[in-house]
């Protein structure tokens, strides 16, 4: 699923987006419990694989709720995370980038881990090994390396599978 909590802090019922106009769209009934429903409904059928950003669910961090999670983290230079941003949205706000967010994430996960770090990948590396980066991603998260999944006929419309 891809940031499947940003649609409900952007516009959900209750908006978290600091920049939300009153008036702006919302989604009725979507909102940050309805979202982590989805999710716990999905995940009975089996696993899920999700990339969000932290600051969309900071304010929910615990223990428990953190525990659903195996975690990991996908980083990238910050010259390129802000040019490509700036590149799409040139008014954005620097709340959107949520690098201060990541890294209390980051932080709060170790201190829960017992000092020990989660996985992190950089995206450089990952752009110029991909095959050794998803190795070693699998096998920091236990799931199966399957070298055939990193390349794939295009078909379909694939936010039908978000």
């Amino acid at each position: 699923m891809h940031e499947p909590f940003g649609e409900a802090w952007y516009q959900g019922e209750d908006p978290m987006w600091p920049r939300f106009k009153e008036g702006g769209v919302t989604t009725p009934g979507l909102s940050l419990e309805s979202v982590w429903d989805d999710i716990r409904a999905r995940a009975q059928q089996g696993p899920v694989f999700t990339k969000d950003f932290p600051l969309y669910i900071n304010q929910v961090w615990d223990r428990e709720c953190l525990s659903n999670f195996t975690h990991a983290f996908l980083i990238r230079d910050p010259a390129k995370t802000i040019t490509s941003i700036y590149d799409k949205w040139p008014d954005f706000d620097e709340l959107k980038v949520g690098f201060p967010e990541q890294r209390a994430l980051f932080d709060l996960l170790t201190a829960f881990n017992d000092g020990t770090p989660l996985p992190v990948v950089d995206s450089n590396d990952l752009l110029e090994d991909p095959v050794a980066m998803t190795r070693a991603f699998c096998e920091a998260v236990d799931i199966p390396f399957i070298e055939s999944a990193l390349s794939w006929e295009p078909r379909g419309d694939p936010r039908a599978h978000s």
